[in-house]
């Protein structure tokens, strides 16, 4: 058995990295590693019939042999799969647009690169192959890479995105139904998060780059904590973001950088992240 995963916390990139994934290897499987984003969530309520997803037990790891990892290389994200790294008889393949971490797990193959996301690492491969792509996969694939690279206006984003992104825009990516999933309103929870960020930052000028920091502490869990930070930074326009939200379970760090001197993953990369 092949099975395909990416890391928990499901976003749009990881999501349509494992549809990418499915096309590069047809017989392997699709399973998430745990929870998935809202947006992910509320995406997979009205199109999960179009995405071939199975649930996996412990069990059925017996019959793995080769796992695909797509938008990760952390162990301790990628749920009960964690259980397969280093097992004898299965091949690890890995995908992957994160800077690489002396902790990350090691492939047997894939391509790790640093661009703006992980879609668009596996779409150019889906590109040089002639794979065909329908116009819904054309739309997810191109919503995890615009979600990732912020519509490609991030620092981040590279030409391989750019490329990957006008691939998936012949093939018939729908870009009213991207924006309609990426512009989404925010939720109670998320509207009192964006409120608390614009209350709590402060600006530091560093060589003439305006950054933002932003410290907060939050009672209960808020799903989506990157939306409201992607408000936050289309109402102020800062050239870099740091975001700290602290939970009674968990601090976030988050980092965004719309300053093409400025590599935030590199950054994050000090602390296990990616941006």
């Amino acid at each position: 058995m092949q099975i395909i995963t990416a890391h928990t916390g499901c976003d749009f990139d990881a999501l349509s990295s494992m549809v990418a994934a499915g096309k590069l290897y047809p017989e392997a499987k699709l399973c998430f590693s745990g929870v998935l984003s809202r947006e992910v969530r509320d995406f997979m309520r009205l199109y999960g019939w179009m995405v071939p997803v199975v649930k996996i037990s412990r069990k059925d790891l017996d019959k793995v042999k080769r796992l695909i990892l797509v938008d990760t290389r952390w162990i301790n994200r990628i749920g009960i799969f964690k259980d397969l790294i280093g097992k004898k008889g299965v091949e690890i393949h890995i995908y992957d647009h994160h800077p690489p971490h002396p902790g990350d797990i090691q492939g047997d193959a894939g391509v790790c690169r640093e661009v703006g996301a992980t879609t668009s690492i596996l779409v150019d491969l889906i590109k040089k192959r002639g794979i065909p792509v329908t116009p819904f996969e054309a739309t997810l694939l191109c919503l995890g890479i615009y979600e990732d690279t912020g519509s490609l206006s991030f620092s981040s984003t590279t030409s391989l995105d750019l490329q990957s992104a006008a691939f998936l825009l012949e093939r018939g990516a729908n870009l009213e139904l991207i924006s309609s999933f990426l512009n989404r309103g925010l939720s109670e929870k998320q509207n009192l998060l964006l409120k608390s960020f614009l209350e709590n930052s402060k600006i530091k000028m560093i060589n003439g780059v305006e950054i933002f920091v932003i410290g907060v502490e939050i009672e209960d869990f808020v799903g989506g904590i990157s939306l409201p930070l992607r408000k936050f930074i289309d109402l102020k326009n800062p050239d870099v973001t740091f975001a700290i939200v602290r939970s009674k379970e968990k601090v976030y760090l988050m980092a965004r950088s719309r300053n093409p001197s400025i590599n935030v993953g590199e950054i994050l990369s000090f602390f296990k992240g990616g941006g």
